[in-house]
C-alpha cells in the first residue's frame, strides 16, 4: 500500500467519460533499468500511455511498508 496515489485521474479524458474519475492499469513495460510504460484506461472513454521512474515508483511503496 502506498501512503499516496500512484496514479489519480488529473486530466480532462481521465475525469469526464462513461466512468467519470475512474483510471485503470492495463500493462507494464520496463524500458530500460530506470524506467517504464504503463498503458491505462481513463474513463471507459480513452487510452493513456505514462512513463514512470521505477526509482522513485519503488520508493513510494517503500514508504507505504508496515512494519
Amino acid at each position: 500500500m502506498s501512503p499516496v496515489y500512484i496514479m489519480e485521474p488529473k486530466t480532462l479524458y481521465e475525469i469526464y467519460g462513461d466512468r467519470p474519475y475512474t483510471i485503470f492499469p492495463c500493462g507494464l513495460w520496463q524500458l530500460n533499468g530506470k524506467e517504464a510504460l504503463i498503458t491505462y484506461g481513463a474513463a471507459d472513454y480513452m487510452a493513456g500511455i505514462g512513463l514512470l521512474n521505477i526509482d522513485e515508483l519503488k520508493g513510494l511503496l517503500d514508504k507505504g511498508l508496515i512494519g
